[in-house]
């Protein structure tokens, strides 16, 4: 069809393919994430953010990471910015 756009005709074609069950939207997420933080580093910030009281600077220097991989880190298992971590929260 000339003109269609190339979301209609993908859409189109998943139905030609999947039927109905190609209708249903799909995650954009990535299906993996290469470079995340390993686990064991994770557990580290959030030992020295949450019990210790470090802030970023001074726990990414101690594990050889940057400030922004310990803000994000941290925030990803539910900390703020400038605010400490109930050590609680992680039990």
């Amino acid at each position: 069809m000339p003109g269609q756009s190339t979301t209609v005709k993908r859409w189109d074609d998943r139905h030609r393919e999947e039927g109905l069950a190609g209708m249903i939207d799909r995650s954009r997420g990535p299906h993996w994430s290469p470079r995340r933080t390993p686990a064991p580093s994770e557990r580290k910030v959030l030992h020295l953010r949450v019990r210790r009281r470090k802030d970023p600077p001074c726990t990414a220097g101690r594990l050889g990471v940057a400030t922004s991989t310990v803000t994000r880190d941290y925030a990803g298992q539910g900390g703020r910015a400038g605010t400490p971590m109930s050590p609680f929260h992680l039990a």
